[in-house]
């Protein structure tokens, strides 16, 4: 499907609305629509907005002009206009398709992030109204930001104006799972990178601890995630951990978390590096322990293997283990959810995080 955006500069937020009700759709972006294929045109000329859809032969349209004085205090003229008309594409496409996503038009956020901004400036009333009334999120999903906002509050308590938080990204994975989102590669496409990416991550990681320092800024918590961080040689691993150490002061923070998500790239030797490193925290992911559904997705790995990696990594003294499951996934079954569910409880993870992925309708 084509995107044009037309004196704006909105195509990530049109693409990922877009994506929402057509997760299988390939998206490119031009600057005008060419005959025989399905497109998307986002056109904003001052305060008018006007969206057109060509959908399998089907032509929609929908043309309004806002009040940009209308808009919450402080928000920028640029993101209320993104934002209505993200809500014009939202209605236009949930009128074609009869499905209505429960997050509204949100995408790429963290919904109890947000919830807790606007309840800062608004209020909670006003900020569950903002969520339901502008950005079409359903009162079921509005009511769970609303709750992880309100648990997280004591935790956010204990930040200063001062506290910040570390995220290392590793961008590498064994093999690319069919519903990924993450910028990732895998090892086999990607392994003559590896060396040469940790050189620049550990020169970016120097540098931040440098101007963290400075700022006298304090750490609270290190999170290095993906793609997978084991992905890399336990060497390679060891000189970022290294690195971090070296860089921040590690033995202070509140929590330090390493992803070991894929079961095929934990080995003894890597969980010793995480564990010298002072890592606190580990996330082993099964997401499905039926090998079918496995093999469907991507992963080069059996169910039998993830159970290893997870005792493997007990052995070695962590007690606190996250455990990944997905919902939704293709091929899998309520009675396979159900007993991957309950294999997973036996384990009595620190953290079992549940996720979903919507099969494309």
């Amino acid at each position: 499907m084509q995107i044009i955006n037309i004196n704006n500069s909105y195509h990530y937020e049109t693409e990922n609305l877009l994506r929402v009700f057509f997760p299988e759709e390939k998206f490119r972006c031009t600057e005008s629509a060419e005959e025989g294929e399905d497109y998307c045109i986002f056109e904003t000329h001052g305060s008018k907005i006007k969206i057109e859809l060509f959908l399998s032969g089907e032509k929609l349209s929908d043309e309004k002009c806002f009040c940009t004085e209308s808009r919450e205090e402080g928000e920028a003229v640029e993101s209320f206009l993104e934002r209505k008309g993200a809500v014009m594409l939202f209605d236009l496409l949930c009128a074609y398709t009869s499905y209505t996503p429960p997050w509204g038009i949100l995408t790429g956020v963290r919904p109890a992030k947000l919830m807790t901004k606007l309840m800062s400036s608004l209020g909670e009333k006003k900020a569950v109204d903002y969520f339901i009334n502008e950005l079409k999120v359903s009162e079921e999903k509005t009511a769970l930001a609303l709750m992880v906002a309100k648990n997280e509050a004591p935790l956010m308590a204990v930040n200063t104006e001062k506290s910040h938080s570390l995220y290392v990204s590793i961008p590498f994975c064994p093999s690319r799972c069919s519903y990924c989102s993450f910028i990732s590669h895998s090892n086999e496409s990607a392994k003559k990178l590896m060396p040469s990416y940790v050189e620049k991550l550990c020169e970016e990681i120097k540098t931040t601890g440098d101007i963290a320092k400075k700022l006298g800024l304090t750490l609270e918590s290190i999170y290095m995630g993906g793609g997978t961080p084991t992905a890399l040689t336990a060497e390679l691993l060891k000189k970022v951990t290294d690195t971090i150490s070296e860089s921040f002061p590690v033995s202070s923070v509140r929590e330090y978390t390493i992803e070991a998500g894929r079961p095929d790239s934990v080995t003894d030797e890597k969980l010793e590096v995480i564990k010298s490193c002072g890592a606190t925290r580990i996330s082993i992911n099964p997401q499905t322990f039926s090998d079918d559904v496995l093999k469907a997705i991507g992963r080069n790995h059996t169910s039998q293997m993830t159970v290893d990696a997870f005792l493997q990594a007990r052995e070695k003294g962590f007690d606190n283990i996250n455990m990944d499951l997905i919902a939704g996934l293709p091929t899998d079954t309520v009675e396979n959810y159900e007993s991957t569910l309950r294999r997973a409880l036996s384990f009595s993870p620190y953290i079992l995080s549940l996720l979903s992925v919507r099969q494309p309708s």
